[in-house]
């Protein structure tokens, strides 16, 4: 079988959406699957690029790179977020995609696409490709598009606009996947019976076969005590101020903005691990001196606010960006590595962070300051983790402090971390992929 990925986060694009795909490359081929992979050569400025992991890309599976058209007037200034539906990139990159696929059809005659989304103007893209040259479409949705809600929608009308336009292209589709079980319900509860059943869970996972082999987390108390972080925490205070005001307290020009539900990305951020360290020192002054954070990856001045008004800016270290090879050194350099999740209002959290499996692999505890529903599912499953409601900000306190004085080991528990390795993530891939033809 020959597959065609169509998938914008690619190597060398180092971003939380570019090691799926890379990670369908690399295992695909062992089931008999042929993928080759379309995706862009000019990425738009300021975006993080590693190339060291397109050594990752196995030399048999061919990749093109065809280039986005600069950007417009309207997709230049922030005027656009009113006059179009979603980002612009599905339709900058069409072009230069629809005259290769021209051009290579006839000699390589795929037999399925699957594109991976964000961006989720990829679809419309996707969907004429699959129609035009009578391809099954299976559509990789590592996120959902209508209830994701980073910011609000600019009004009502986008929304359900967005919603039909989900709708139309996921009805197209042979076979959608998911990285969590939460995204799944969230489709089929939005769309209804045309989606039920043909949504697939694929989680992310490891990028070798490593359960059986993991061995025990364990942590031996010393001074300072490392707690580390790796990547953004996807916090932006303007888009949360956006969400939680009040209509009438906005600007007239975003009198009409829209959320289906509210998403709290505050506690995506390190804010209430860092309320917990304040209470700790405040407590317990003597402490200031056993705890060290160090957060690795580009992070807005925002991040760095949230120590400084707190007043644990001076045990937190900003490591800066790492690339791919440099991050299990730092992990190592750990005690224990942090992870925090999204708050979903009458909901759960739906996300699950790629660092996760990374944090699993590089055996060291995990301090989970995490909402119900996938991320704390997960954390909770490994038998690594520590967990911590993000709202107990006195008694995550005292546990810091028990967790200080202390020895534990944390045992890994391979039957439930099995379902996460490439041979069953990617195995299920392409047993959908062999039943959607």
């Amino acid at each position: 079988m020959k597959l065609l990925i169509l998938a914008y986060d690619f190597p060398p694009l180092n971003s939380g959406g570019c090691h799926r795909p890379l990670r369908f490359v690399r295992h695909l081929p062992a089931w008999g699957i042929d993928p080759s992979v379309l995706s862009v050569s000019n990425y738009d400025e300021g975006l993080a690029q590693d190339p060291s992991l397109l050594a990752q890309v196995p030399p048999t599976v061919q990749v093109w790179r065809t280039p986005l058209r600069p950007p417009h007037f309207l997709e230049r200034k922030v005027t656009g977020y009113y006059f179009r539906l979603t980002e612009p990139l599905g339709s900058r990159w069409r072009s230069s995609v629809e005259a290769t696929v021209r051009q290579l059809f006839s000699e390589y005659r795929w037999d399925a696409l699957l594109v991976t989304c964000p961006p989720f103007s990829l679809l419309s893209l996707a969907n004429d490709l699959a129609r035009r040259y009578k391809l099954p479409l299976i559509v990789d949705m590592r996120d959902g598009w209508s209830q994701w809600c980073l910011t609000p929608w600019a009004s009502p009308f986008h929304y359900w606009a967005n919603l039909w336009l989900e709708r139309k292209y996921l009805s197209a589709a042979r076979a959608i996947l998911v990285p969590t079980y939460q995204v799944g319900r969230d489709l089929e509860r939005q769309h209804g019976r045309r989606l039920a059943g043909r949504w697939h869970y694929v989680p992310n996972g490891f990028d070798e076969d490593l359960a059986a082999s993991l061995q025990p987390a364990g942590f031996a108390s010393r001074s300072p005590v490392v707690v580390g972080y790796v990547g953004s925490f996807y916090f932006n205070p303007y888009s949360h101020r956006l969400i939680y005001q009040p209509w009438y307290r906005k600007k007239p020009h975003q009198f009409f903005q829209y959320v289906p539900r509210r998403e709290d990305w505050s506690y995506r951020s390190p804010l209430y691990f860092f309320r917990s360290l304040a209470e700790l020192f405040r407590r317990q002054p003597e402490r200031r001196s056993q705890v060290l954070v160090r957060i690795a990856g580009r992070q807005p001045e925002a991040i760095r606010q949230m120590a400084e008004e707190l007043g644990v800016a001076d045990r937190v270290e900003w490591v800066g960006f790492l690339k791919k090879s440099e991050v299990s050194l730092f992990y190592q350099q750990c005690d224990y590595l942090l992870s925090t999740s999204v708050k979903v209002e009458k909901g759960e959290d739906y996300c699950i962070g790629g660092k996760t499996y990374e944090y699993f692999a590089a055996g060291r505890p995990i301090l989970g300051f995490v909402t119900p529903g996938a991320q704390r599912e997960v954390l909770e499953g490994s038998g690594l983790a520590e967990l911590f409601d993000p709202d107990q900000t006195q008694e995550n306190a005292l546990r810091l402090a028990a967790l200080l004085d202390g020895e534990k080991v944390y045992q890994p528990r391979a039957e439930y971390l099995r379902q996460f390795d490439p041979s069953v993530t990617v195995g299920s891939v392409a047993r959908i992929l062999q039943h959607s033809i």
